[in-house]
């Protein structure tokens, strides 16, 4: 499953022994804010936000494409 959204804030999560790194994230809703035009390139509109509880990714979920 594909998510697309934008990357708000870096958090470090001290656990005591070791740190964890946790990406704050602001999602794009894809069921109708998702779209592929004639050339193939993936169109998001940012102005409409989904998944509103579910803010956190590990950064071990998170996948960059620059074209």
């Amino acid at each position: 499953m594909t998510y697309y959204g934008i990357i708000e804030e870096i958090w470090v999560v001290n656990c005591t022994k070791f740190y964890v790194p946790v990406f704050k994230c602001k999602w794009i809703d894809d069921k109708s804010e998702v779209k592929i035009d004639e050339s193939g390139f993936t169109l998001v509109d940012f102005r409409k936000i989904g998944y509103r509880d579910e803010t956190f990714i590990m950064v071990q979920q998170a996948y960059q494409f620059f074209l």
